[in-house]
């Protein structure tokens, strides 16, 4: 991480010193075509906690930018060493994360009219499930920057993540099977025909598709297997076990 953000941010001002001298940076990953912004030393805001081990001795457990010292949708990596020379990094590379709520949020208004409709009128719910679903995609694909908006990309997408193990593979399975049944639905006079009860698991499984999508969009992100986005999920990673008094970054 030095030698990825620190060391060039070294090198732009001018600095004599040596990279891995500096004793705490916040490098803030932005969405877009924004470039990296690096705060060095007293310019990084960041809170430091500590946590408790068996033999009593506190240890760093966790950092994260203060509060507003980051936008929303950008992602960031933040280091702090102690005195003693206990360190902590925290990064969290996930974008868009606002976006990426709000589009969860117009997927369950999308679902709540298609459980409305229900079979009665199945032709519209069918479209407003296939909405749902895609919506929830869309939201997963822009955690990680992800903006293609082409039905058959945010498929092949689902695919590989569901064959990765991040998300249940019959995820995909409804997608493919919600976007086969669209076109009879919006454009053949006839209703199209579900077995008894395929409705509502259709339902079910969009609703938990929203569901898993608030996680990887939450505070606490599960982690994310290496074959889709290495690195995604937000960590903490620690050298040293020392007692150290609680301390705030907020210079």
């Amino acid at each position: 991480m030095f030698e990825i953000f620190v060391a060039p941010e070294v090198r732009r001002r001018g600095l004599s010193i040596a990279p891995r001298s500096v004793d705490q940076f916040l490098a803030e990953l932005p969405s877009g075509d924004r470039s990296v912004e690096v705060r060095l030393g007293d310019e990084a805001r960041m809170a430091v906690t500590l946590a408790k081990a068996e033999d009593g001795l506190q240890y760093l457990d966790r950092i994260e930018p203060m509060e507003g010292e980051v936008h929303s949708d950008s992602g960031w990596v933040c280091y702090f060493r102690a005195e003693n020379g206990a360190g902590i990094l925290g990064f969290d590379f996930r974008r868009n994360l606002e976006q990426a709520r709000k589009l969860l949020t117009k997927a369950e208004g999308f679902l709540a009219v298609a459980v409305s409709s229900g079979n009665d009128t199945l032709s519209p719910a069918i479209d407003l499930l296939y909405s749902s679903a895609e919506l929830t995609v869309q939201a997963l694909m822009l955690l990680q920057s992800d903006t293609n908006q082409s039905h058959k990309h945010r498929r092949e997408w689902l695919r590989r993540w569901t064959a990765a193990q991040n998300s249940p593979a019959d995820h995909a399975q409804v997608l493919d099977n919600l976007a086969s049944l669209r076109a009879p639905a919006r454009y053949e006079p006839n209703e199209p025909k579900l077995k008894p009860g395929r409705f509502q698991r259709i339902v079910s499984t969009v609703q938990e598709m929203i569901d898993v999508a608030h996680g990887y969009a939450g505070n606490r992100s599960p982690s994310v297997n290496v074959e889709i986005a290495p690195d995604f999920m937000r960590h903490e990673s620690r050298n040293g076990s020392h007692s150290i008094a609680p301390k705030v970054l907020d210079s």
